[in-house]
């Protein structure tokens, strides 16, 4: 079991799980993050609405293999260059592909729920275009994404044949089911590290600290406490960014601010992913 912390206000709710960076993708393909998404959208009141999820970098759709399988309405964006086409080099170029893809599919009242990069570019969108959304989901993502060095050199240095950035890519996709496993595997040798280094550069420049707090729709954001990637603070900044902040504390009483609705007083428990 993984206790998670939970912070809420009107707007925002902030679900930190006891899992690391390179465990996500297992956490997004896994039951937890279905139930605690579907959860979101009945508690925000976000029905009817259009599920539209949007990966992180140098991945694909096939991330929310298993989201698909459980939002029958849902959709997974596979965004440029991953693997066809020509990758965006800015945030901003994704967020506006992004909004020609739900206009041209004739998509109303959207949910978008974003990883890592894909939560950078659904924080842009937010803030460029909040009437076209219903609320906001961000799984290990943040307001500003700086990019360890490490994460470069291994997207420079793939190995032969990508053989040493294949491996982490497996690593990372370990506990899924075989038959999914080899998917993501056959999708990532077609997207390739050059792919994933330029998202990462994308990502390293991407910084709204200072516009976050604008955002006032509904919003789940999910962490992972040991993520080193994409560490606690950046979920934390988002939720302190954003006006009538509640906490959670001890045995899960949230304390509300003056003006402040209180939402909700239980702290989850998250089922072993």
């Amino acid at each position: 079991m993984h206790r998670v912390n939970q912070q809420r206000n009107a707007h925002i709710i902030h679900l930190n799980v006891a899992i690391e960076h390179t465990k996500i993708a297992r956490f997004i393909k896994s039951g937890a993050l279905i139930r605690r998404v579907g959860r979101f959208i009945a508690s925000a009141k976000v029905l009817p609405m259009q599920l539209v999820f949007v990966h992180g970098a140098g991945e694909s759709s096939l991330s929310f293999h298993y989201q698909l399988q459980y939002f029958t309405n849902a959709v997974a964006v596979d965004l440029p260059g991953h693997p066809v086409g020509k990758p965006c080099t800015e945030i901003d170029s994704y967020v506006e592909w992004l909004r020609g893809f739900n206009a041209g599919s004739g998509y109303q009242d959207v949910v978008l729920c974003g990883h890592s990069m894909g939560g950078a570019i659904t924080l842009l969108y937010a803030l460029r275009y909040p009437e076209e959304l219903k609320g906001i989901v961000l799984i290990g993502s943040g307001a500003r994404l700086r990019v360890h060095p490490d994460f470069f050199g291994l997207c420079e240095q793939p190995g032969d044949n990508n053989s040493r950035w294949l491996d982490q890519r497996r690593i990372a996709y370990q506990r899924v089911d075989s038959e999914v496993q080899q998917a993501l595997m056959r999708r990532a040798a077609a997207v390739g590290p050059l792919v994933e280094l330029n998202d990462l550069k994308a990502c390293n420049r991407f910084d709204v600290m200072e516009q976050v707090d604008q955002i006032q729709l509904p919003t789940l954001a999910i962490c992972g406490s040991d993520d080193t990637m994409t560490p606690v603070r950046y979920s934390d900044y988002l939720v302190v960014s954003q006006p009538c902040n509640h906490k959670s504390k001890g045995g899960g009483v949230l304390f509300e601010r003056p003006g402040c609705r209180l939402t909700e007083i239980a702290i989850p428990e998250m089922t072993d992913y």
